[in-house]
């Protein structure tokens, strides 16, 4: 089968949607199927995924205008995509959400081609982030019609690819979803990046080149967007300063819509560290120099996106500390698997601080969790 998937990013080492995009188009090729990719940015052979070699796909490159914004970007890759997804040769496609509302030419393939297959698979949830983030009003003129355009795809589709049951509530909404239990698959988020074992402290690469082997290191490392909070961070970061609890180092190694005015922030605390994200072979000894793990998410963001970054370091042996919405996947999970603490949004900093504290006597079984993900997805796309 002729298979095309649909995201800006592909492969790539940073950027989740491309990483799990890569793992399905390796689990695809496998079962013996053609993968054709539309993207902008895809890794390069010597980055290519974990058992899939890029020479075996066909990758179509899409021009998004460089650094010309991701507004910019979005528009002019969904301005292609709508011309060639309906003309290209394929059996079966997936479309993501980067850019969203991609999904509407599922419509204008079917009008061409009725027995084409097209799943979506919406890593984050649009018009609903705009709203999320104030940037447009629920229930307003702006939100109506994009939901409009959502729904023309919806109506097209063979299937959706839902991160988590409280994403796929917010996608039942919509009055082109099919009401059919074989029309929806709920898979968790995944990491099958090779993370390796914990090596000492005093073998650890980022602990030597930061002078951490006396810290506890806090460490955030994933995108600081507009899903993401810190504030509760930087006051507990503030509230362990101000009483002389000089072991704590609070390590952000982020990009994201939020990252400058963190860093504006932080200038002012001696035990936070902001930087860029480091190169993928510095990875592994980042991930497991932390002594505690953090992950955000804002509480009007639930089910509209749910963090990945949960699976990569689950494979560490520090706990995790998760700030945002109790009845959350990544919540519900963390308690599960009894890996950390979850503490609500705007619990302040003391409450943080506290829990810190906890954490920092605690260690947990490193989890290999089995990455079903690529193997469910394909099965169902198969199986309709």
């Amino acid at each position: 089968m002729r298979v095309l998937l649909v995201n800006r990013f592909f492969g790539n080492y940073h950027v989740p949607t491309g990483r799990m995009l890569g793992d399905l188009s390796a689990e695809l090729i496998r079962k013996g199927h053609q993968i054709t990719v539309l993207t902008s940015f895809c890794a390069s052979a010597d980055k290519a995924i974990e058992g899939l070699q890029l020479d075996h796909v066909k990758i179509k490159i899409l021009w998004d205008g460089g650094r010309w914004g991701r507004s910019a970007s979005w528009v002019l890759f969904w301005t292609q995509a709508m011309v060639q997804i309906p003309l290209m040769k394929w059996d079966c496609c997936i479309v993501l959400t980067d850019p969203p509302f991609v999904v509407v030419a599922a419509y204008f393939a079917k009008i061409l081609y009725d027995k084409r297959k097209i799943y979506w698979w919406p890593m984050d949830l649009y018009p609903e982030a705009l709203v999320a983030d104030k940037l447009i009003p629920k229930g307003g003129t702006v939100e109506r019609i994009l939901r409009f355009v959502n729904n023309v795809g919806i109506k097209a589709l063979d299937g959706v690819i839902s991160f988590g049951a409280r994403q796929e509530e917010r996608l039942r909404t919509y009055t082109g979803w099919k009401d059919d239990p074989s029309f929806s698959l709920v898979v968790s988020p995944w990491d099958n990046r090779p993370l390796g074992c914990c090596t000492s402290r005093a073998e650890n690469k980022a602990i030597k080149r930061f002078g951490w082997q006396d810290k506890t290191v806090v460490l955030y490392a994933g995108n600081l967007g507009r899903a993401h909070s810190y504030k509760e961070i930087i006051e507990a970061a503030r509230i362990l300063q101000e009483k002389g609890e000089k072991k704590w180092v609070f390590a952000f190694f982020c990009r994201g819509a939020k990252r400058a005015a963190l860093k504006k922030e932080g200038e002012t605390l001696s035990n936070v560290l902001v930087c860029d994200y480091m190169q993928p072979v510095e990875t592994v000894d980042m991930l497991h120099a932390a002594d505690i793990h953090l992950i955000t998410m804002s509480e009007s963001w639930k089910g509209i996106v749910v963090p990945s970054k949960l699976y990569g370091v689950l494979k560490t042996s520090a706990p995790v500390l998760f700030i945002g919405p109790e009845d959350s996947e990544t919540a519900e999970e963390i308690k599960a698997l009894d890996a950390g603490i979850s503490l609500v949004n705007n619990c302040g900093g003391r409450a943080v601080a506290d829990a810190l504290r906890k954490l920092a006597k605690r260690r947990v079984f490193a989890k290999n969790l089995e990455s079903s993900g690529p193997r469910k997805i394909a099965e169902f796309i198969m199986a309709r």
